[in-house]
């Protein structure tokens, strides 16, 4: 393709992109996101010249129809300009380093519990503050567990 050809293909998937957005804003943004739009994303496999307008497409459409604030725009868009890369090429480092015992003895619990004792993480819009989850926090600390286990 030449640059013509790229740019209006682009615009055309980006424009796709955008629409989808719109069309599935109603799950699309909010506590729990489902974007059908993402799977667009798999065009740049094909196509790595697309990496950069989709990236831009993200944050347009993050900045126009929703989003939680500044960094989710912005997040968005940055991890938009993110490629996938062959391990073996040394681009990509690991981030962790698993023990092979530690991942056992955790398999071997949660299979033999039926539980996951894994931390759980969630994010939450709090218009009351740091002062209103301090309260929460104490209130709890005062009543007597439900139940314990030894």
């Amino acid at each position: 393709m030449d640059k013509t050809q790229k740019l209006c293909f682009s615009a055309l998937v980006m424009a796709i992109y955008i629409v989808l957005m719109y069309l599935t804003q109603s799950f699309a943004f909010g506590q729990y996101q489902v974007r059908i739009a993402t799977a667009i994303y798999s065009t740049a496999y094909l196509f790595s010249f697309l990496v950069a307008p989709l990236a831009l497409a993200n944050l347009l459409s993050n900045l126009l129809m929703g989003g939680f604030g500044f960094f989710d725009i912005l997040g968005g868009g940055l991890v938009g300009l993110v490629k996938l890369e062959e391990f073996e090429k040394g681009i990509v480092l690991p981030h962790e380093e698993t023990l092979s015992k530690a991942k056992a003895d955790r398999f071997n619990l949660m299979k033999a519990t039926n539980c996951n004792f894994s931390d759980i993480y969630a994010l939450y819009m709090d218009d009351g503050g740091e002062e209103e989850a301090l309260d929460i926090l104490a209130l709890v600390s005062r009543e007597r567990p439900v139940t314990e286990l030894t």
